[in-house]
Order: C-alpha cells, then structure tokens, then sequence
C-alpha cells in the first residue's frame, strides 16, 4: 500500500480505467485486488529505476485471463519479441 524507492522490488500495481471495466461482475476474489485508491495489485513483481521504466522481475500467476480465454506468459512474451523494439521479454 506505499510507494517504494527507486530500484526496490515490490508487488506492481497500477491505475487503468480499461483494467477496471474486466472487474465489473467480477468475484469477490477479484475485486479485492483493488486498493482503495483504485490501484490494481498484478501480483506480478517488479521496481522501477531512476528514470521512470518498469522491470518486470517475476510472476505469481503464469496465465492471463483475456477476451479470447487463457493465455500463457511465455506466448506474450514470445509475441513481443517479435517486435524489433523489444530486446528483452
């Protein structure tokens, strides 16, 4: 629930309207990863350095739930690899 310094590893959260829309009739389980900011909890690990970058550094959960059904990590991130602006997933 409090921010950290620069370059501590701690559970990601985050603020999105688009993320919140999935949690409307979601259960109670879900609905409690929200913070009473509104801060979503990924329950993904990770910190950020001193000029504002996100580093992912690990997962509770290796699959997603999306529009399409479940996805695995590694798919995500062999897809972003695909990209020639990606060097590392």
């Amino acid at each position: 629930g409090k921010k950290l310094p620069n370059g501590k590893t701690g559970i990601i959260c985050l603020h999105s309207p688009s993320r919140a829309q999935g949690y409307i009739d979601a259960t109670e389980k879900d609905r409690c990863r929200f913070q009473k900011d509104g801060a979503f909890i990924s329950e993904d690990f990770g910190y950020l350095d001193n000029r504002g970058y996100l580093y992912v550094k690990g997962r509770a959960n290796q699959k997603f739930e999306t529009c399409a059904g479940q996805r695995f990590a590694r798919d995500i991130e062999e897809l972003c690899l695909q990209n020639s602006r990606v060097a590392y997933a």
